[in-house]
């Protein structure tokens, strides 16, 4: 979730998605806690095995966090949301206008 230093008046990113429409799409598909494929999708990966070498090496870079009982690692769905429109505001800022990296 975008916190009052992350929003302008509008309640927007600096990039101009509301940042809780994001929250509340994820929220939404996928209840308070995310995990397995849509985890490593919604963060990009292209594989279970490219999220689990990730994890190995540097860290996806949110809190994610195994369940008692459960197999594989979850995140909140809110941290998600935040750590997406962090790196999308990060890469429109660096690219001064908007254009986004691929």
């Amino acid at each position: 979730m975008a916190t009052r230093s992350d929003t302008d008046l509008q309640g927007k990113v600096s990039g101009g998605v509301p940042a809780e429409s994001l929250a509340d799409d994820l929220l939404r598909t996928h209840g308070h806690v995310v995990g397995g494929e849509a985890l490593y999708r919604l963060l990009g990966y292209g594989s279970a095995d490219a999220f689990q070498q990730a994890l190995r090496r540097e860290g996806v870079g949110l809190p994610v966090f195994a369940l008692p009982g459960r197999r594989g690692k979850f995140a909140m769905t809110r941290d998600v949301s935040a750590f997406l429109l962090r790196h999308r505001d990060q890469a429109i800022d660096h690219n001064q206008g908007g254009q986004t990296t691929t």
